[in-house]
């Protein structure tokens, strides 16, 4: 397995259809996606979160699938985005080409670490070539799996332009426990559409479907405690404008706190998010996840199970708010 060095400018040696499917960092460029391009430190921190998760895609295409990438030169911090597209990369490449078995060899090398991102870069692919599940994926978890409708969620906030995002905010009837998962993803990516302005960021939400707004405020509260970004007071109000749904918001703090937990690292302001959306410490959160898995492995475990996996931890949140 190698390492794969992301410094800026560095030409990458494609050949053939592996150039066709190269990904430009200008797709990470908030002024040319049509997002809030300010505060500046802000941008620029998202902006690098993006331009990471391309350059893994990038690095899974450098490298032969039997020796996925390891992406020991990059930040801990940055490491988990490398593998989400890394793992779009890899899902991609065995949902076109049957029989290609690269996704198993990136669940070997970086699941033990970073499961949630690989789960959420699978989701990725799905959107890409509009897959309805993953059929023809080999290595997911039973439950995690359920987490690629957050990943295609998120990828399609990421891209809407103005039109698609309307569409986005007219959908005008209740729907499936699918639907609401990808409305995760897409409160995710409400994040880095409000270039993590909290005003910004809760206007997006509220002109999202009501019945979608626990689901959003969900992705809100994973997208901070990942990819970070707020201080006190933007903590203070994404609290205060999520309202009722404060406990979606701890639930997706939860989710943060696990996925770091899992990664080795925490990096220094999960703490003050944590406490400020779940009302309890990192490793407390992190246990929520876990606890709240319990039984949801048996038989088929579908949709309707990782929404029970939300119910609960969310449940916690709230609990711990009284």
């Amino acid at each position: 397995m190698t390492t794969y060095d992301f410094a800026p400018g560095r030409p990458l040696k494609l050949r053939g259809w592996r150039r066709l499917l190269y990904q430009s960092d200008e797709l990470a460029d908030f002024g040319n996606r049509g997002f809030r391009t300010t505060p500046v430190e802000l941008r620029h921190r998202l902006e690098t979160v993006a331009r990471t998760f391309l350059g893994g895609f990038n690095a899974g295409l450098a490298t032969p699938g039997t020796a996925p990438p390891l992406f020991t030169d990059q930040p801990a911090h940055l490491r988990g985005f490398a593998v989400e597209g890394l793992a779009m990369q890899a899902s991609l490449m065995d949902l076109l080409v049957p029989g290609r078995r690269r996704l198993p060899r990136v669940v070997e090398a970086h699941g033990p670490h970073h499961t949630h991102l690989v789960h959420v870069g699978v989701g990725w692919a799905l959107a890409k070539l509009r897959r309805p599940g993953w059929i023809g994926l080999h290595g997911l978890d039973p439950l995690l799996r359920w987490l690629a409708l957050d990943g295609w969620g998120f990828a399609t906030g990421f891209f809407a332009d103005a039109r698609g995002l309307r569409q986005l905010t007219l959908h005008q009837r209740r729907c499936s426990d699918r639907c609401a998962i990808r409305y995760q993803g897409l409160g995710r990516s409400m994040w880095f559409r409000g270039c993590g302005s909290p005003i910004a960021v809760a206007d997006l939400v509220d002109a999202l479907p009501a019945w979608h707004h626990g689901d959003a405020w969900s992705g809100v509260g994973l997208a901070v405690g990942y990819a970070g970004g707020a201080d006190a007071d933007a903590l203070r109000v994404l609290r205060e404008r999520a309202g009722r749904h404060c406990p979606d918001l701890g639930q997706g703090a939860a989710f943060a706190a696990a996925a770091w937990r899992r990664s080795g690292g925490s990096p220094a302001p999960l703490a003050a998010t944590v406490q400020t959306f779940a009302g309890t410490d990192v490793d407390t959160a992190a246990d929520w996840t876990v606890e709240a898995e319990s039984g949801l492995r048996a038989g088929q475990c579908g949709p309707g199970e990782y929404q029970v996996w939300r119910q609960r931890i969310r449940a916690r949140a709230q609990l711990a708010a009284i």
